[in-house]
């Protein structure tokens, strides 16, 4: 029997005796990890909430904290630890149990078009309801609060996805219980958990150049928790001392759900922004590297095309005038030439091009922030100056000499099935009292022996399929 058998017959196993939940709309595929050996050897509880603004559902693909709540239960589950899921009715999760703690009427009262956008939201515009915004983030405290404290033992995990608004509230009421309070996934300044995991050496290194030895946001920080209490606005800093250094302090990227993603090696002839539509992002330059070259460029993600750029787009421009679901998004990562993604602000991970990869589809990135964490330029993409429009044509004069199957083994060193494994290791050095200790990130051009189908492109199996139907 091989491997994949043994923990196929284990989680029926489990699902017969009554110890393994499984959401009624997944199947029992999604919970092997090939590269973990069940059972673990030191199973953990761990407490996961989602956001507030958005269901922990695949459909959300413009929420990317909902998405990675998503991806925690699935790895916590996969590596043998007990999930305790906190969250709406829709919330398509693996876990042991699920508490409902917040309704979607009032989530959509809060953010009307939450759905329409794909978990989208603005924060730099003037909110639609912000007194349902404050009521959703309260009440949503309160009836997690609840659940929290009814069903956590001392020792436990608890994993706070983005400790700001609701779960901010949250955690100034249960930040004294004796649990380990992990913050994973950061990619934002003001981290102030116990256990912190940052998402790229970037951000991190970010916080600690930022506050390295000053002390006086140590008084920001307290003054920030009390407005918390009064309901006021507040900033929150990350304070990093040289008398005080981090403990458990590590970085981990994102994680990724293949099952969203198309693996295609024959591509058609257009490039794709995809992303919010704001300066800075990089928009501007998509612009102007696909005039240069002349191919079309497609243009998708939510905000106004005109506002952003300063013109209407040219006739090689496709703009979609949407954010995308998941099949479109789907569909237009696995057939385009390259992804654009030249930011000029620092990304601090930089997801788009995780996603192109994943999908055997060139990512030409910014060379700056998280992309210096998973582009080698002339290996699995491009990384060039943002403002040097010419080496980026020179990228995509020069896509055919990636190939795209390096594309792909790349993308899968970020899949949650190999990240949940050092995820596993962070939480067990914490819980027994030693060193955190997480695994080198691989050899980026080290072999892995993917499960056989992981390499295996789409497009080859519906060659396949085609002939055979002939």
């Amino acid at each position: 029997m091989s491997k994949r058998e043994r923990v196929l017959a284990r989680s029926l196993f489990c699902l017969m005796d009554g110890i393994s939940f499984l959401h009624e709309d997944s199947l029992m595929s999604q919970i092997i990890n090939p590269f973990f050996e069940l059972p673990n050897e030191n199973p953990l509880t761990c407490h996961v909430m989602c956001v507030p603004n958005a269901p922990s559902d695949a459909y959300y693909t413009l929420s990317h904290w909902a998405q990675k709540t998503r991806n925690y239960c699935w790895m916590l589950k996969s590596i043998g630890h007990r999930v305790i899921y906190y969250g709406y009715e829709s919330c398509n999760v693996e876990c042991d149990e699920k508490v409902i703690v917040a309704s979607e009427d009032v989530l959509m009262e809060a953010y009307p078009k939450c759905r329409d956008e794909f978990g989208h939201v603005d924060i730099n515009a003037e909110p639609d309801n912000p007194d349902g915004i404050e009521y959703l983030e309260k009440r949503w405290a309160i009836e997690t609060g609840y659940a929290l404290k009814k069903r956590y033992k001392p020792d436990d995990i608890f994993y706070w996805t983005v400790p700001i608004g609701g779960q901010r509230r949250l955690y100034e009421e249960l930040k004294e219980l004796p649990v380990r309070h992990v913050e994973p996934g950061i990619g934002y300044i003001g981290a102030f958990l116990p256990h912190r995991i940052f998402q790229s050496s970037f951000i991190r290194d970010f916080h600690y150049g930022a506050y390295h030895s000053n002390l006086k946001w140590q008084d920001f920080l307290d003054a920030a928790a009390e407005q918390i209490k009064l309901g006021e606005p507040h900033f929150l800093f990350t304070c990093v001392d040289w008398e005080m250094p981090p403990k458990s302090d590590v970085v981990i990227p994102n994680p990724y759900d293949l099952s969203l993603f198309d693996f295609r090696v024959d591509k058609e002839d257009f490039l794709l922004y995809l992303g919010r539509l704001v300066n800075g992002k990089g928009i501007i330059e998509a612009v102007e590297i696909a005039e240069r070259t002349g191919m079309k460029l497609v243009v998708a993600g939510p905000g106004n095309f005109e506002a952003a750029v300063g013109r209407k787009p040219s006739e090689n421009i496709e703009v979609l005038g949407r954010a995308v679901g998941v099949e479109e998004r789907r569909d237009l990562l696995s057939r385009a030439r390259a992804v654009l993604s030249l930011a000029r602000v620092f990304e601090t991970f930089g997801g788009a091009a995780i996603e192109a990869l994943l999908s055997g589809t060139v990512p030409v990135v910014a060379n700056s922030g998280g992309f210096l964490d998973t582009i080698q330029s002339g290996y699995n993409g491009y990384r060039v100056d943002s403002n040097n429009i010419a080496a980026a044509v020179r990228a995509v004069e020069n896509l055919d000499k990636i190939d795209p199957y390096m594309l792909r083994d790349s993308g899968l060193r970020f899949s949650r099935e190999r990240l949940a494994l050092q995820h596993n290791a962070y939480l067990q050095s914490l819980d027994k009292g030693e060193p955190v200790i997480v695994p080198d990130w691989d050899d980026p051009r080290g072999k892995i022996d993917w499960p056989e189908e992981w390499m295996i492109p789409v497009d080859k199996k519906e060659k396949k399929k085609s002939d055979q139907d002939s």
